[in-house]
Formats: structure tokens, C-alpha cells, sequence
């Protein structure tokens, strides 16, 4: 007969399975709570049960209920990242899990999820995602074990023996074709005179983020000294609450990093276009509500409240549409305006300056190695030296 607390083995006849009970604390009530887990003979539950001692004793035992994964990660975004992450991370994390994640092992119980079963996990993801996308729904999964590994919910982390997909450094990014200068000027001479036209005039001309250009403000600009000062961005943020659900919202933040707090100049196109702003003199295809709260912002939609980044894209994309012209991503043209800019002659260092880089390795390695003239006129170069020499 086993000592007091050491827990006992217990035969279902209904089930015809081997039950090993661990007592692991007591309900509110006074009445003791007990994990239990099955098994086909009395061997294998004799040795489950030896595993439970021994993970009690060490402290690592969870007496929570079994929780399914995505009913913690909920809980968890919802909640406790809400502190750890800013709302933009932690809106593109959540959206990773849910489309990626959840659907495998979103009603599985954590305690029972397995290093094997999330090793087949991420090779399936590496079938549609890139690795780099894989490497970040490990972490992401990880991250969530680990909040549960701290309530005491799981035992330990199964992903943290798992392997890290391997990332081929010559694997195409998310840097496309951007346009060209042609294609810039007739999509600037098509939307003049519209409130798109003025905001694809500070992404060609600045290379500003989407963000940033909607979260300016009037106070931004000083046409005075012809310079705009980029102080916050616009994100959209899509909270997720614990019915599954999720409420999306506008919010103004500072810009991504320290260094993208910057000025940038205004060129004579982007000046006269703000002068022609400032006097209301748009010819757009939506009156604008007088919102005096919202009043400050220079883009502004129909309602009048700031135009959503969501919103943006599509208006973008239905002008390439109705114009026929080459479709790119908004962000497309801040990568066009550091590779021609680089292509002309335009030092590096000036480039990471306006585009708000931290650091130049940045810029260099997004940039710098995607630039053909970059290198013809190194070669040329070393030609004239020779023939000089």
C-alpha cells in the first residue's frame, strides 16, 4: 500500500485503461485535486505515476485545468501582451497564430502537445510560408508556452526542443520591383490636385512610411523652412478579445524607431502641393466633414477622421486599377526612392538619414547590395584609376 500522498493506480473498467491519480493540492472546498493521466497496461501506469512524483517534487507539475492552446493564447493577448508588445507587433503576431497556428493545434490541451508534433507543425508551415515566417510562428509559440510554463499551466517549453528552421540567405525577400521614374511621374501627373496625389507625392519625393505620412499633422510642416518633421505614425490595431473576436482601432504612436524621428525637406512639388492643401483647393472625390477634433491632420477621410491604412491601400490600388498602371505595394515606393536615389549617385549615408534607418547596415543590406549601378560605377571606377596609373 502506497504512503499517504504518493498517489494511487486504479483500473476503469468502463474504459479498460489503467489510471494513474497523483494528488497535486486541494479545490477551495477542502477536497483534494488530482492529475491523472491513462494507459493501456499497469506497467505503463506505474511508470506515469513515478513521472508525476517526480515532477511534483520538483515543482513543475500543472494542477490547472487542460487548457487548449488557443484558448491560452487569447487569454494571453488579450491580456498579459498587451504590456509586453506594442498593439501593431502584437496585431501581426495574434493574426500569425490564428491563421497559421490555431487551425492545427488550436484545440489541442497544451499538456499534451508534444516536440514531435510541433516539429511536423513547422515543416507544414514551411510549405506555404518562407522560412523566416516560420522562425517567427516558432517564436510566437514559444512565447506562449513559455507564459503558460510561468503560470504553471505546462510542465515545461516542448518547443525549445524542437529545431530552428535554417533561413537560405539567398532566398528571394519582400523587396519587389519598385516603379521606375517614368512610372512615378505619370502616377503623380494622373492624381495631381487629389489628397492620393499628395500622398504619393511624400512617399515618392520622401520616402516616408505609410504611417507616418497619414499621422501628419500641420504642426508637422513648416513651408516656411520648407521641412516636415516626422513625429508619430498612424497604425491600425486590431485587438483581440476573448470571444475570438476583435476590435479595430486608429491610434497614433511614435515613430518605429528612436532614429526615425527625423525632418525631412519639402521639395517645390511637395510645396506647392501643401500650399494648394492649405487653401482647400482639392479636387477630390469626397467632401470632407468638418471634425474640429481631427482638424489638424492633413489626411482625412470622408467622415472626417484620419484615413485608415487599410483604407489607403485600397484607394491606392484602385487608382493603379482605373489607370492601368503597375501595381506595388505603398511601402514599394519608400524602397524605390532609396534605390534611385543610390543609383544616382546619392550617398548611403544620406539615404539611411532620410528614410530613418538606425543604423547604415541597415540600409546597406536592404539597399545596398540591389543597386547594379552601385557596382558599375565601382568597376568604372578602378578603370580609370588603372588607365590613369
Amino acid at each position: 500500500m502506497r504512503a499517504k500522498g504518493e498517489g494511487c493506480l486504479t483500473f476503469d473498467e468502463g474504459r479498460r485503461r489503467w489510471v494513474a491519480k497523483v494528488p497535486v493540492g486541494k479545490y477551495p472546498s477542502g477536497k483534494t485535486k488530482y492529475k491523472t493521466l491513462g494507459a493501456k497496461t499497469k506497467g505503463e501506469a506505474r511508470a506515469l505515476l513515478q513521472d508525476m512524483l517526480g515532477e511534483r517534487h520538483a515543482g513543475r507539475l500543472p494542477s490547472g485545468p487542460l487548457v487548449t492552446f488557443e484558448e491560452f493564447a487569447r487569454e494571453y493577448y488579450a491580456g498579459e501582451a498587451v504590456n509586453r508588445m506594442s498593439p501593431k507587433t502584437r496585431n501581426s503576431s495574434f493574426g500569425l497564430l490564428r491563421n497559421h497556428v490555431f487551425p492545427v493545434i488550436g484545440a489541442r490541451p497544451m499538456v499534451r502537445i508534444t516536440p514531435q508534433e510541433l516539429s511536423k507543425l513547422f515543416l507544414q508551415l514551411g510549405e506555404k510560408l518562407s522560412a523566416r515566417s516560420v522562425i517567427q510562428a516558432r517564436a510566437l509559440v514559444s512565447g506562449v508556452f513559455t507564459a503558460a510554463e510561468r503560470l504553471e499551466l505546462v510542465s515545461r517549453n516542448p518547443v525549445r526542443l524542437t529545431t530552428k528552421p535554417r533561413v537560405d540567405p539567398m532566398a528571394p525577400t519582400q523587396v519587389r520591383p519598385h516603379w521606375d521614374l517614368d512610372e512615378c511621374r505619370l502616377a503623380l501627373d494622373l492624381s495631381a490636385g487629389t489628397m492620393l496625389g499628395l500622398f504619393l507625392l511624400f512617399a515618392v519625393y520622401t520616402g516616408m512610411r505609410r504611417g507616418e505620412i497619414l499621422g501628419l499633422m500641420w504642426s508637422d510642416i513648416d513651408l516656411a523652412g520648407r521641412t516636415v518633421s516626422i513625429e508619430r505614425s498612424l497604425s491600425e490595431n486590431t485587438y483581440p478579445v476573448l470571444d475570438g473576436s476583435g476590435i479595430t482601432e486608429l491610434e497614433c504612436t511614435t515613430p518605429k524607431t528612436a532614429a526615425s524621428r527625423r525632418q525631412v525637406h519639402i521639395a517645390p512639388e511637395l510645396y506647392e502641393a501643401l500650399l494648394l492643401h492649405s487653401r482647400n483647393e482639392y479636387i477630390d472625390d469626397e467632401e470632407i466633414r468638418d471634425v474640429p477634433e481631427y482638424a489638424e491632420f492633413l489626411f482625412r477621410g470622408r467622415t472626417g477622421r484620419p484615413i485608415y491604412p487599410s483604407n489607403m491601400n485600397k484607394r491606392f490600388k484602385a487608382f493603379c486599377v482605373r489607370h492601368e498602371l503597375r501595381y506595388v505595394r505603398i511601402h514599394d515606393l519608400r524602397h524605390g526612392f532609396a534605390r534611385i536615389l543610390l543609383a544616382n549617385g546619392t550617398p548611403l549615408e544620406a539615404v539611411q538619414e532620410t528614410l530613418g534607418h538606425a543604423d547604415i547596415s541597415m540600409t546597406r543590406s536592404i539597399y545596398g547590395s540591389k543597386v547594379p549601378e552601385l557596382e558599375i560605377r565601382a568597376t568604372a571606377k578602378m578603370g580609370e584609376l588603372l588607365g590613369a596609373a
